[in-house]
């Protein structure tokens, strides 16, 4: 009859050399390398393309005291002045209501639609109804959008007047959701967070069980290695890596779309 090995000698055998471990432990640490300086270089390309965006300034013509005309940076115009919307069109800095003429608008920056909108003068509002941008859409010219050209009769200019500038435009509002997202109730997150919290305790068990019963058969060192082996077994280091790495190469697709 054969004598069970004692544990000593299962240990050894199963036991793993450096060299063993050198080469998967130095692939999880430049894959996981990689996946960092991937997402730093993604994540400063997305502020940038969110700063120009939200960034946009340029001369336009404005009606103040009267009928002098100025010309003075867009970041300046506060609600109440009244622009001058050229012939040839310009891409709008803020929200504004059209008093004169008519206007042809490509609101794809917004709303994806590809065809352009004609704008109409606002109609005469009485001292009980209330502007509202949403309620007079017809007749707004909204901040990010781009007038192709204008319309008007006679000797008459087209004139909108600054309704909303800033973050209080519609793209300011849109930056800004970008900016500060709402947190998001996802039953799937919840349930991810529950999953990976199992996946935690599981893994610290087996850890603490590993060290305790092999403290005294291999030593302290190698039974809290052999822990942190049954750690990378539970949750394996690589997965992070490989999901931003993942992701990388699928924006990079959709881009070239």
């Amino acid at each position: 009859m054969t004598s069970l090995p004692d544990m000593t000698s299962l240990l050894d055998m199963t036991s793993l050399t450096s060299h063993d471990v050198l080469f998967p432990s130095a692939s999880i640490f430049v894959l996981s390398t990689i996946s960092v300086i991937f997402s730093l270089v993604q994540t400063r390309k997305n502020m940038e393309q969110l700063r120009s965006m939200a960034r946009h300034s340029s001369m336009v013509t404005v009606l103040r005291e009267g009928l002098e005309i100025q010309n003075i940076p867009s970041d300046t115009l506060v609600p109440g002045d009244v622009l001058v919307i050229p012939c040839t069109g310009m891409a709008m800095p803020c929200d504004a209501a059209l008093l004169t003429g008519t206007a042809v608008v490509n609101e794809s920056s917004l709303t994806g639609e590809s065809s352009p909108l004609t704008k109409t003068p606002l109609p005469h509002l009485n001292q009980n109804t209330q502007y509202q941008p949403a309620r007079f859409k017809p007749h707004t010219l909204f901040g990010g959008t781009e007038v192709i050209q204008t319309r008007f009769y006679a000797n008459s200019r087209v004139l909108a007047v600054v309704v909303t500038t800033a973050f209080a435009t519609a793209r300011g509002r849109m930056v800004r959701s970008i900016m500060y997202p709402k947190p998001l109730d996802l039953k799937f997150y919840a349930d991810s967070i529950k999953f990976m919290c199992g996946l935690a305790c599981v893994a610290s068990i087996g850890f603490v069980y590993t060290c305790v019963l092999q403290a005294e058969a291999i030593g302290v060192w190698h039974s809290i290695v052999r822990g942190l082996d049954v750690v990378t077994t539970v949750v394996p280091p690589a997965l992070p890596a490989a999901l931003t790495v993942g992701t990388v190469y699928a924006l990079q697709r959709l881009r070239k779309k």
